[in-house]
């Protein structure tokens, strides 16, 4: 939807923008039944699409029955409640009190942090201040409120969740499925960039596809048990 939108002017409103939205509800529910936390960022979005939309709210929601049906019926036969899955059976995992590490965790932990595995990502914080803070948002930026709202309102909902680090993983398993709520903003912070930010956003880019690389080809989960939290930098300092 971000890629249709991205096609027109900016100074169409959000309104006038008709990508089929119907494909819309399609996609946004196969984020969903994927990894269920995308119910936050694709809310985000859904509410959006009812205040400057209203009309279609009925084909966003149609869109999205072809998916959720067939889930929904499957869950109801195989694991006995059609908001069930397998890991309920399968995991020990329960809620637990908010932790506040645990978005430093999933951020910059040796094991699973987001900027440690992909540090090109960091862009994506000054774009976020730009998306919110700079001229008056037309078009496509106006989906950008939303798609930040959900990406942190993700990372909280993993704050209450004891298994936050995703079990047997190499990177950040968990932020996965919401990074591509990540990339818009991300292309606003380096669309300005001078000369040699460019060549610093290369580098992050080739340290990012280089640590890819080592889980691909060389990982044995050693990492994971050595270096799961952000309190374990220090052994790796040393």
């Amino acid at each position: 939807w971000s890629w249709c939108l991205h096609t027109q002017p900016k100074e169409i409103p959000l309104s006038g923008i008709r990508p089929g939205i119907a494909r819309v509800g399609f996609a946004l529910a196969l984020a969903i039944a994927a990894r269920p936390t995308n119910a936050i960022p694709a809310l985000m979005v859904f509410a959006l699409i009812a205040k400057e939309r209203r009309a279609e709210v009925f084909r966003f929601i149609l869109g999205g029955i072809p998916v959720a049906l067939p889930l929904l019926i499957y869950n109801t036969i195989v694991f006995g409640a059609p908001l069930s899955g397998g890991y309920a059976r399968e995991m020990d995992v329960h809620w637990t009190a908010f932790s506040p590490t645990t978005p430093f965790n999933l951020l910059i932990s040796p094991n699973v942090g987001l900027f440690v595995h992909a540090p090109a990502l960091v862009f994506a914080i000054p774009g976020s201040l730009m998306a919110l803070f700079g001229r008056r948002q037309l078009g496509i930026q106006r989906l950008y409120p939303a798609l930040i709202a959900g990406f942190c309102a993700t990372i909280l909902l993993y704050s209450f969740w004891d298994d936050w680090a995703g079990g047997h993983r190499y990177g950040p398993r968990m932020l996965t499925d919401v990074l591509p709520w990540l990339m818009p903003v991300f292309a606003v912070g380096i669309s300005k960039l001078r000369r040699y930010a460019k060549c610093f956003l290369g580098f992050l880019v080739a340290v990012s596809i280089s640590v890819q690389m080592i889980g691909v080809l060389c990982e044995d989960f050693s990492w994971q048990e050595r270096y799961g939290r952000i309190s374990d930098w220090h052994r790796f300092v040393e």
